[in-house]
């Protein structure tokens, strides 16, 4: 198995996890303290730029794609979008097929949307205003569907990853502020939520997707399933640290949705948890 983004917060969780029973070559762009600290004997970091020629002498049977630019990157004007993107992706592509791997699994996210006027937000949807991380990653979707190899595409809202002290997705903000007892500025108290996921769900689908063989070329929603209430999710998390934050709602001119999980329900046979039971385990 090759990774790439391996030394990113959810690539760093996901060469963790597989790393415990097979051998994953970990690929990343710039080294930091995960490439430093995280080893073991079945972990093989590789430093290589995507957006270059890929040279690479292993021979992995799946790729999982987590490499991107996006708006929390350092770097981020319109050329590291394209590079990190779409460039990237299509040197993967070629990559995989010199090396005939049997799947290309792509964490995508639901930012290729764009605009979203839906109540209930399914993959039919038709992009609208896309910014540069949605259209970027948008095309590198597409790409996929032009190449002889199997592929799934993973359009994912929020990730919540085991770093304690990351501060992203929004609702690890929140957390993170309810923990130190500051003040907290939600929108849309009274709104259901489900647009959340965590690297424990992302983990068990890839390991689903590869024990079962099936050849999918597809893409989906991944997100939590059902749906809660903000206010009294927020409300929970306070009371779960004991903390004194004080909370602010402020309106919002955007409209709240809720992902439909459907379609990866339907093809694949996944179902996904509950958004009560992902909140719960990343407290």
């Amino acid at each position: 198995m090759l990774i790439t983004g391996a030394n990113g917060v959810v690539g760093s969780d996901l060469v963790r996890f597989f790393s415990k029973k097979s051998k994953v070559y970990a690929v990343y762009r710039t080294p930091n303290l995960i490439t430093k600290n995280l080893k073991n004997n079945n972990i093989i970091w590789i430093k290589q730029d995507l957006s270059k020629k890929i040279k690479l002498k292993v021979n992995p049977k799946i790729i999982i794609n987590c490499a991107a630019t996006h708006e929390f990157s350092s770097k981020k004007n319109l050329q590291n979008y394209l590079d990190s993107n779409v460039i990237s992706m299509a040197n993967l592509i070629t990559f995989a097929k010199l090396k005939k791997v049997k799947k290309i699994i792509n964490l995508s996210t639901i930012s290729v949307y764009g605009t979203i006027n839906a109540k209930l937000l399914n993959e039919d949807y038709t992009p609208i205003n896309q910014d540069l991380l949605g259209r970027t990653k948008y095309i590198s979707e597409y790409l996929l569907y032009n190449q002889p190899i199997d592929f799934i595409n993973l359009r994912l809202p929020g990730v919540l990853c085991s770093s304690k002290n990351y501060s992203r997705p929004w609702l690890k903000t929140i957390i993170n502020k309810i923990k130190n007892n500051e003040k907290i500025k939600i929108y849309n108290v009274k709104s259901n939520f489900n647009s959340v996921i965590d690297v424990e769900e992302i983990t068990k689908l890839i390991t689903k997707i590869i024990k079962s063989n099936k050849i999918i070329r597809n893409t989906f929603n991944l997100s939590a399933s059902g749906s809660v209430k903000l206010g009294p999710t927020i409300k929970k998390i306070k009371k779960y640290y004991n903390s004194s934050s004080e909370i602010f709602s402020l309106k919002n001119e955007k409209k709240s949705y809720l992902i439909s999980v459907q379609k990866i329900k339907k093809i694949l046979k996944f179902s996904t948890t509950s958004v009560t039971k992902i909140i719960d385990r990343n407290l």
